[in-house]
């Protein structure tokens, strides 16, 4: 009877092995509570596989569980870096409102809860069918005017941040994609801005003034105070000998700071 078990569940865990592989294309397509239920039943069923079987006969299923994780957070980090450019290059630096459930989860990060939750749920749970927006966004106290990119922005960081918690080992993943996020938004910004490339991009500005400026600086100000807080988020999923991959984000903080 014990060989029949062990092996209906090698077939088991094979045959889910299979589908998640047909469907490796199509999974990297959900959102990212869609792809966070099917890595958590997979889990599920691979631990009781084990449970009836013994170890070592998931070693395919959790092997592809993690293949599809990955691409799909390739495939995600592939759009917002590309969403990230064009809502810069369209960017008129106009100061914008901040949603309710976007301070929520900035709030939440300051906190240090913005791992337990992505940001639709947040969204779900603290705006409910609210609407109201205020004029800045608040982090500790301090007062930011921002522009809808910046926004974006911070919310592809809590994204990853989310990401890093729901999936073991894609962590180190995350901060390398969070790394890239950055950089891009600062060197835009400073293309745009001061090196006055909004005039020639598809936004079309006629000048750059002042208030462009100041809005700059506010938006970096925000992720400058946001980082620390990003760092400590991410640290608590990093095994302690990759905390050494948090040192590029003290990088881009001295390169925020050098803007």
């Amino acid at each position: 009877m014990s060989s029949v078990i062990v092996a209906v569940s090698e077939l088991l865990s094979k045959s889910i092995s299979e589908l998640l592989r047909l469907r490796k294309e199509a999974h990297s397509l959900v959102t990212l509570d869609e792809m966070r239920s099917i890595w958590a039943v997979c889990s599920a069923f691979a631990d009781g596989i084990d449970e009836i079987g013994g170890n070592g006969h998931t070693s395919a299923l959790r092997t592809s569980l993690m293949a599809q994780a990955k691409a799909f957070l390739e495939r995600k980090h592939e759009g917002n870096m590309s969403g990230l450019a064009a809502a810069l290059d369209s960017e008129r630096w106009v100061q914008c409102e901040v949603s309710t459930e976007r301070q929520a989860a900035l709030t939440r990060l300051c906190s240090g809860l913005s791992v337990v939750l992505s940001p639709s749920k947040l969204s779900k749970i603290e705006r409910g069918a609210s609407t109201q927006k205020q004029p800045e966004v608040e982090i500790e106290g301090s007062r930011y005017r921002v522009v809808w990119s910046c926004l974006l922005l911070m919310e592809m960081v809590l994204s990853n941040i989310a990401a890093a918690a729901h999936f073991p080992n894609m962590a180190s993943s995350s901060v390398s994609k969070i790394s890239e996020l950055l950089r891009l938004f600062n060197s835009r910004t400073t293309q745009l801005v001061l090196g006055a490339g909004a005039i020639h991009s598809h936004a079309k500005l006629k000048s750059i003034n002042a208030k462009h400026l100041s809005l700059v600086t506010q938006c970096l100000g925000l992720v400058l105070a946001a980082l620390p807080h990003v760092r400590a988020a991410l640290m608590t999923q990093l095994p302690k000998k990759q905390h050494a991959l948090l040192n590029g984000l003290d990088q881009i903080r001295k390169e925020y700071t050098d803007h």
